[in-house]
């Protein structure tokens, strides 16, 4: 008995891995004195299959009909059994060896659950847990390996995004952009050769990491810039193409670890997001010398919002009629930056791309409110003032309140406040869009599209959204061939009839703006009438109003 208890107790302590486990001496002769002669398993870890019973241990080729057999359970996880039978040569149900064969069992079932969650520590370590390619760590150990083997040179990094992704989420929901991901990622995985060195990781969201042999880099650019896939979806197939942008850097000598190559290739990618830049980087010194010099420009945009160096002008809205009249206006940021005028088309962009339009924005709100509430208190009789929101704006939560808010904290009459959406952003946010407009025009604030015509117009927008006015891009009104004045003309006709009041803006020439006239609009944002102007001139108009 205490023979027993010993090598059960150096059993316990083994650190072999369960296969060796079974197959060990001493294993086997505690097995035989406890009258047990064959172990199986329908179900053991990742080495069965599910239909074929796997011999973990066997001292014996006899038929199984000739033992006891007795079922043991052990339990991997909440939903996870699997179920051992124990072949022994007689009963243990009266004899005193029973004590040491549920010690035996319980240590073997322990043996396994140790070992099924370090394999599943390991995958959750090494392993994306989603697409179950390799992730991050993966990634930065086979570069290490790379580094400390000097191979380096042979081959390069990459940074992948997938373009547009968020439609997916939108259209589909999480689960069918899941699906797209699984099986983007081991589509694309098996473009790389593991033989060769070469990884594909997922580190997050849509964001991937590679490692590419130099030779192959020309043919795996190819393959990765435009990936079809056809993906069963609940009773669906859904057709698509994944295009993707990427920042590529070769393993030269300047980089010297892991995490040089990760700056790299990120600055790349980020390079790649610039618009007007192709969607694969290459990344070079002047590609960073690059960057720096836009985040030194962002650093600006930043300090100038907070030192109040932005200036807010003001583009007047005229109605046309037996007098024009100065009816509104659009706020319109400028910058004054070492002695030049930058306009919105100079900066917008790069806050954009730095997730910083939104405070922007709200600086704009914020200034056009104080100067309104100045000039009410002075007495002036004032207009109502738009304000251009981004559609990146509709992801920041609490944005109807935001807006509410600044205009309640300095006692605006809520009509005197238009917010404009541009049209163009309608394809990509529109139910945020819809939702937001709502609950500002509940609050008595009034809702503009703004560029109406320039992206993906649409008859269900002046159908299913709330707004005061629409705001008809000078694309569609300055065209002038035929068939885009009959457009034109509908488009005024119809919004009018549906209630909206209808803008034209930027018309060029008397001629144009006559011909809107005829098609039933008539008022007008144009330089034909008023250019942007500083404050001081805009209050001259409004006190003229004409």
């Amino acid at each position: 008995m205490s023979d027993t208890l010993k090598n059960l107790a150096m059993l316990a302590h083994k650190t072999n891995d369960n296969e060796a486990l079974f197959a060990d001496v001493e294993f086997g002769n505690l097995a035989s004195s406890l009258g047990i002669v064959k172990i199986t398993s329908r179900h053991f870890m990742r080495h069965a299959s599910d239909d074929i019973a796997t011999v973990l241990y066997s001292a014996t080729t006899e038929p199984d009909a000739a033992f006891i057999t007795d079922d043991v359970r052990c339990k991997l996880g909440t939903d996870n059994v699997i179920v051992l039978k124990f072949y022994l040569t007689h009963d243990l149900t009266d004899s005193s060896d029973k004590p040491l064969y549920d010690l035996f069992t319980s240590i073997i079932c322990s043996r396994i659950e140790n070992d099924y969650f370090k394999v599943n520590y390991e995958q959750s370590i090494n392993y994306d847990p989603l697409t179950g390619i390799p992730n991050l760590n993966t990634f930065y150990d086979k570069l290490g390996l790379l580094f400390a083997e000097n191979r380096q040179s042979d081959y390069s990094a990459g940074f992948l995004n997938i373009k547009q992704f968020s439609n997916f989420n939108r259209l589909f929901g999480s689960h069918t952009s899941n699906n797209v991901l699984k099986h983007y990622s081991l589509k694309v995985s098996e473009y790389f050769d593991p033989d060769k060195d070469e990884l594909f990781a997922r580190i997050g969201g849509d964001n991937f990491v590679f490692i590419a042999f130099n030779d192959r880099l020309d043919e795996l650019k190819a393959l990765l810039s435009s990936v079809d896939l056809m993906i069963m979806s609940e009773e669906d197939t859904l057709a698509c193409t994944i295009s993707a942008r990427i920042g590529l850097c070769r393993l030269e000598p300047s980089l010297t670890n892991p995490s040089d190559v990760m700056t790299a290739i990120a600055s790349a990618l980020k390079y790649s997001r610039i618009p007007g830049n192709p969607d694969i980087v290459v990344y070079t010194q002047d590609t960073q010398d690059r960057l720096l010099k836009r985040d030194h420009f962002m650093s600006e945009i930043k300090r100038a919002v907070d030192e109040h160096k932005f200036l807010v002008y003001y583009q007047p809205i005229i109605k046309v009629g037996d007098s024009d009249s100065v009816v509104g206006a659009e706020a319109l940021l400028r910058w004054r930056r070492h002695d030049m005028m930058l306009t919105p088309g100079d900066f917008i962009p790069i806050a954009e791309e730095y997730g910083y339009i939104y405070k922007l924005d709200l600086y704009v709100l914020e200034t056009v409110c104080s100067k309104l509430r100045e000039w009410i208190d002075e007495g002036i009789r004032v207009v109502p003032i738009s304000c251009n929101f981004s559609k990146h704006d509709l992801s920041e939560a609490g944005l109807p309140s935001s807006i509410v808010s600044i205009i309640d904290k300095y006692g605006i009459d809520h009509s005197l406040i238009t917010i404009e959406f541009t049209e163009a952003g309608f394809h990509e946010e529109y139910e945020s869009i819809y939702n937001t407009a709502k609950i500002l025009r509940d609050e008595g604030i009034k809702v503009a599209i703004d560029n109406f015509g320039t992206g993906y117009s649409s008859l269900s927008l002046l159908r299913d959204l709330n707004f005061d006015y629409l705001k008809i891009d000078s694309s569609v009104g300055n065209s002038g061939n035929d068939k885009s004045d009959i457009i034109f003309a509908n488009i005024v006709d119809m919004a009018s009839k549906l209630g909206y009041t209808v803008i034209c803006e930027g018309l060029e020439n008397k001629e144009r703006i006559n011909r809107a006239i005829e098609a039933g609009c008539n008022t007008f944002q144009s330089e034909f009438y008023a250019k942007a102007c500083s404050e001081r001139f805009f209050l001259n108009m409004i006190k003229g109003r004409a």
